[in-house]
């Protein structure tokens, strides 16, 4: 009963540390959105949507090769929700 115990423990942890090294993301310099520090990310479909501060919200419909200012401008945005 010990050896299935301390063998199921092993599993687990080798199992766990190949999850951890596949789950590796990068990040990739865009073109902006220009106008501030980004707070806040959110993504609707192909839609990414960004708040920054004192700027407003900025989105790209292009996988963030161009950004465009939205009508909510000269304001922080902290968080964004999708409804």
């Amino acid at each position: 009963m010990k050896k299935t115990i301390s063998f199921f423990i092993v599993a687990l942890i080798i199992n766990s540390s190949l999850l951890i090294d596949n789950c590796i993301c990068q990040w990739v310099q865009t073109n902006g959105p220009f106008g501030g520090n980004v707070l806040s990310l959110a993504v609707n479909g192909n839609n990414i949507f960004a708040g920054t501060d004192d700027n407003g919200v900025y989105f790209s419909t292009n996988n963030s090769a161009n950004w465009t200012q939205t009508a909510l401008n000269n304001q922080f945005v902290y968080s964004l929700a999708r409804k």
